[in-house]
């Protein structure tokens, strides 16, 4: 795993995709849970999607955790 841009697409089992300064996570129709934190590690989105949700976040680097995965990603 490593840093993620807002240029790059991750694909993490379809749950996580970067575009620009959104965070879009997908829970295809199942509660999950999604925590966004910043680079200080305080907790910047916490919250449980069932379908598709979309954080627009500043620029910066991301701990994102969508159910049990984790991705680190960087907003540029």
């Amino acid at each position: 795993s490593g840093v993620y841009s807002g240029v790059d697409v991750v694909e993490s089992n379809g749950n996580i995709c970067i575009k620009g300064n959104d965070i879009i996570v997908t829970a295809n129709g199942t509660r999950t849970n999604v925590v966004i934190y910043d680079i200080t590690g305080k907790v910047v989105v916490a919250q449980a999607v069932y379908d598709n949700a979309t954080f627009s976040v500043e620029k910066g680097i991301y701990i994102v955790k969508v159910a049990d995965q984790v991705k680190k990603v960087a907003i540029r």
